[in-house]
């Protein structure tokens, strides 16, 4: 997100002429001044956009009827702090993702054995999103 404001006169260094200001999460601040003329300012500087989201997590996991386990979905080139969710599907009896820390835990009960296919979303502090469906097998003994 860009955020353009016009700030005249708020510092001594500013109070004779008008500057634009450029706000970038990942830059800090840069004024420039709008009567230098273009290639001297004028215009708003290249901020580079980060790199996609990364998963790098498997397509598929398997969890053991009676077994507590626990798998972490890793993400690379999140900016802050992550959220994730579910955005299609059921997980086993006894499962949970933990929207915080990205694992998906659990204990799943006697009867819950079979294949689930889950939708996962994480949405990173810059509000970028990926999505990717997960294969979570439970397995009787």
């Amino acid at each position: 997100m860009m955020i353009v404001a016009l700030v005249v006169g708020s510092t001594p260094a500013l109070a004779q002429e008008p500057h634009v200001m450029w706000r970038s999460a990942g830059s800090g601040t840069l004024a420039v001044d709008p009567l230098a003329g273009p290639g001297n300012g004028s215009q708003p500087p290249v901020v580079p956009t980060p790199p996609p989201l990364e998963l790098a997590w498997p397509d598929r996991i398997v969890f053991k009827v009676g077994m507590a386990a626990a798998f972490t979905l890793p993400i690379n080139n999140a900016v802050g702090p992550v959220h994730w969710q579910i955005r299609n599907g059921t997980l086993p009896a006894g499962i949970m993702l933990d929207v915080t820390a990205g694992k998906i835990i659990g204990y799943p009960p006697p009867g819950s054995a079979g294949t689930y296919v889950v939708d996962l979303m994480v949405t990173d502090s810059e509000g970028r999103v990926f999505a990717r469906a997960i294969e979570i097998e439970v397995i009787a003994d």
